[in-house]
């Protein structure tokens, strides 16, 4: 049997919008997976370490806490309220307002300070440090 010419055209429509919708949601998916890779690196797996897709990226948990992510092309370091002011002061780093509203003890690292393997794991540690200072999850 065959389908009518408009069922047809109706299905692949459907089809379509779904390959339209996935690859938006792709996009809003989309991080530097090879900076991810640097952090996993650096992160040497860590049975304390969990690995969660937030934020439209991805972040690295400590003991259940967020320590740092991937968003886009940059990296977010979550620092701590005490820290934010001295941490948005270095080089490439500025402050993280994924919502458009600025988050305190959050921030956000471009790539120009990602790029020593040193950079990297300072920033990876900070995180760290502040995520196992909070109670487990």
């Amino acid at each position: 049997m065959s389908m009518p010419a408009e069922a047809l055209i109706v299905d692949q429509l459907i089809v379509q919008r779904t390959v339209r919708a996935n690859l938006a949601q792709e996009d809003r998916m989309a991080y530097d997976k090879s900076l991810a890779d640097r952090i996993r690196t650096v992160l040497k797996s860590d049975p304390r370490l969990i690995e969660k897709q937030a934020f439209g990226g991805i972040s690295f948990m400590m003991n259940g806490n967020v320590a740092c992510g991937v968003i886009g092309d940059e990296m977010m370091v979550r620092v701590g309220p005490a820290a934010h002011d001295e941490a948005v002061q270095r080089p490439h780093a500025r402050i993280f307002d994924f919502s458009g509203r600025p988050s305190r003890g959050w921030i956000m690292v471009g790539a120009g300070g990602l790029q020593s393997k040193a950079d990297l794991k300072r920033w990876v540690q900070r995180g760290v440090d502040f995520a196992l200072s909070l109670p487990v999850k």
